[in-house]
């Protein structure tokens, strides 16, 4: 059983306490067992998509998918890589083969193993999440996510291209008062205001990547962990700075 069809199955079952979902080994299939007096097998059928990095194509596994830079795994160890290096199979123009969350009204979406409000949620994004976008229709965009494959509603999408790291788009820190080493934490918001949906808070020293200040210079837009959000200017500091 594949990793991404063991979560699957390891969500259904913590989730539905009317069934019970088992995977056939050696396959893609998992099976519901409903317990409410009679039995009845329905195949859910789950995918993979694969990443491939670089010229030569090296399979790897996506760690954080961000839109400038993402964290992978290739041959045990870990690399921070373009995203511009990062290949997989979609129906996209460059332009849309990024997207991420923008539901401000709840702050997530839900990702459904098909096209449908009704078919089964296996996970569910945040606010500001960058995803890979396989295909898109009026209605649901395909999507990658964090070993998932679904579908999400396309409303609550914002696509985006390849963040080619340049001289606008750079390594940056969270930092208090110009340091990296602190024990305080920021906040960082889905908009550049402060009463904007809170997507997390995150310690002095660590790595985002910096896309610019609003006009008036007060916030920056950052992508943190694969989230796109902003932060207050005073509480980022860019890497050249630091001399890191």
């Amino acid at each position: 059983m594949s990793g991404h069809t063991s979560a699957i199955v390891s969500y259904l079952n913590s989730s539905y306490s009317g069934a019970t979902f088992t995977a056939i080994e050696g396959s893609s299939t998992i099976h519901v067992e409903y317990t409410d007096g009679k039995v009845d097998w329905t195949p859910v059928t789950t995918e993979h998509l694969s990443f491939t990095y670089g010229s030569d194509d090296q399979e790897v596994s996506v760690l954080t998918l961000g839109s400038a830079y993402s964290y992978v795994e290739l041959g045990g160890s870990r690399l921070t890589v373009p995203t511009s290096s990062l290949h997989w199979d979609t129906e996209m123009p460059e332009s849309k083969q990024l997207a991420f969350i923008d539901a401000p009204k709840t702050g997530r979406a839900s990702i459904h193993l098909k096209s449908s409000a009704k078919s089964l949620i296996v996970t569910k994004c945040s606010q500001g999440q960058v995803l890979a976008v396989i295909s898109s229709g009026k209605h649901y965009t395909k999507v990658w996510y964090d070993g998932y494959v679904g579908y999400v509603l396309t409303d609550a999408l914002t696509f985006c291209s390849h963040a080619v790291p340049d001289a606008s788009v750079q390594l940056a820190y969270i930092t208090f008062r110009g340091k990296i080493k602190s024990n305080n934490e920021i906040n960082v918001r889905a908009e550049a205001h402060s009463s904007s949906r809170m997507l997390g808070t995150f310690k002095a020293g660590t790595q985002v990547v910096f896309f610019g200040k609003t006009d008036d210079g007060a916030w920056c837009e950052i992508e943190v962990n694969g989230i796109h959000c902003f932060v207050l200017s005073e509480y980022l500091t860019l890497a050249s700075d630091l001399g890191v």
